[in-house]
C-alpha cells in the first residue's frame, strides 16, 4: 500500500510548489510505486495551499 507517511512525505517535499506541482509529484511517487500495474481504482486530489 502507498500509505499514509509516504503521502506525507511526498507532500512535505513538494511543500514551496505550487498546488499543480505538489499533484505531480503525488503522481509521480504513485507511478513509481506502482510501475507497470494499474490503479484499481480512481485518484482523486485537492491540493488548498494557506497562505
Amino acid at each position: 500500500m502507498f500509505g499514509f507517511c509516504r503521502l506525507c512525505s511526498t507532500v512535505s517535499a513538494s511543500r514551496e510548489r505550487a498546488p499543480e506541482e505538489v499533484i505531480a509529484a503525488i503522481h509521480e511517487q504513485l507511478a513509481d510505486f506502482t510501475g507497470i500495474t494499474a490503479l484499481e481504482d480512481d485518484v482523486t486530489m485537492i491540493v488548498m495551499k494557506i497562505i
